[in-house]
């Protein structure tokens, strides 16, 4: 894996991972990825967004301005600054896939699309994520 680009806060720099399998890069100045040991992040962690957070079986994982959010086998978790409650995760049932924007969260879960944060109530009806097994 390769980062590239300017460096202010370390977001180039990827810390040790073992078997990555996905990254997430946001509009901030910090990434996450999946890898055998969990959530690595790096970067950027004025609001503590960049922190390792532990999770159990993680699937996926996705990056806002300054927080971030993990879905894994105990549902998702989001970490970092909170303005507009983007790191309130609702309840949520039986969530499948997240999407994380500047200061706000989603997840697709069994009833569809949830959405928190900064102007939640104004996305739009149908959350496009990609097409994933239900299984």
């Amino acid at each position: 894996m390769v980062c590239w680009g300017a460096n202010s806060h370390g977001q180039t720099e990827i810390p040790p991972l073992e078997n990555p399998r996905f990254i997430s890069s946001g509009l901030g100045n910090h990434s996450c990825a999946l890898d055998d040991t969990g959530v690595v992040c790096w970067g950027d962690n004025q609001y503590q967004q960049a922190s390792n957070v532990r999770a159990v079986r993680p699937i996926d994982v996705s990056v806002g301005y300054t927080h971030s959010c993990a879905l894994d086998d105990s549902g998702v978790t989001c970490w970092g600054r909170n303005i507009e409650g983007q790191t309130n995760v609702p309840e949520l049932l039986e969530p499948r896939q997240l999407a994380v924007g500047g200061n706000h969260s989603c997840a697709q879960d069994k009833t569809g699309r949830v959405c928190w944060g900064y102007q939640s109530e104004q996305m739009p009806s149908q959350l496009e994520l990609a097409d994933i097994n239900w299984q």
